[in-house]
């Protein structure tokens, strides 16, 4: 049984990611200038982000740097590691439900593994990288 993460962590972890997508971005902005288009700075920022996290939340890390940092990492409901396909919807379903609408992140408040929506739908945890409680 492992030890499901609080909101808190997980907000933390994805407040490290963000501060470091965007220090990559604005580091690429300066090298490539067409990246200064408003548009196109946010069509890279979703882009980088989806390979970002895709990679390596399937990583044998099973973390982001930010969910490394917190020792925290995501796993499907039955302990495999994620797909890079897996990781990938799961992080356009988190724009959908979170970026759009933040509906998507109240159940985590309700539910006993503290899934958002874009975990249940994808039937994802995220544990402490820890501790595994037997």
């Amino acid at each position: 049984m492992h030890n499901f993460v609080s909101p808190l962590r997980r907000a933390v972890a994805s407040l490290i990611d963000s501060l470091l997508l965007l220090l990559l971005l604005h580091i690429a902005s300066f090298l490539m200038p067409v990246l200064a288009d408003k548009m196109v700075h946010e069509l890279a920022f979703v882009v980088i982000g989806l390979v970002y996290f895709s990679v390596l939340q399937a990583s044998k890390k099973k973390a982001t740097f930010g969910m490394s940092m917190i020792g925290i990492h995501v796993l499907r409901e039955n302990g495999a590691c994620l797909s890079f396909f897996k990781a990938a919807i799961r992080y356009i379903l988190f724009w959908l439900f979170s970026g759009i609408a933040i509906v998507g992140l109240v159940p985590i408040f309700f539910t006993k593994r503290r899934q958002t929506v874009h975990d249940l739908i994808c039937k994802t945890v995220v544990v402490d990288a820890t501790q595994r409680l037997e």
